[in-house]
């Protein structure tokens, strides 16, 4: 076997990397907490997060909160939307966020 045969082995049986089965459960990164929003979150702190991005549809933050504060899902057919928080651990204020949806057309 030779040296690059060898490599090529020991790359392959390398340890993967793994990833949360469960993507709703908080991930720590460092000093913050990546966490779903929750319908008890401050839903101006969230509005003010969403705020600087350009919507082509300028109601679109408004109900992305609304859909944060009272827990609605869309529906099936459009597949799956996630909002997710950065919140600092030690201090618990939300700093940052990520809407993730399917696209559209």
């Amino acid at each position: 076997m030779g040296r690059a045969s060898r490599r090529r082995a020991e790359r392959r049986n390398a340890r993967q990397p793994t990833y949360p089965e469960n993507t709703e459960a908080p991930q720590v990164h460092g000093r913050y907490l990546i966490r779903p929003a929750a319908p008890d979150d401050d839903p101006q702190v969230v509005h003010a997060l969403l705020q600087p991005v350009e919507y082509m549809e300028a109601a679109m933050p408004r109900e992305i909160v609304d859909r944060m504060r009272t827990g609605r899902r869309m529906p099936a057919q459009f597949g799956a939307a996630t909002l997710l928080l950065a919140q600092d651990r030690e201090t618990a204020e939300v700093v940052g966020l990520a809407h993730a949806i399917p696209p559209i057309q």
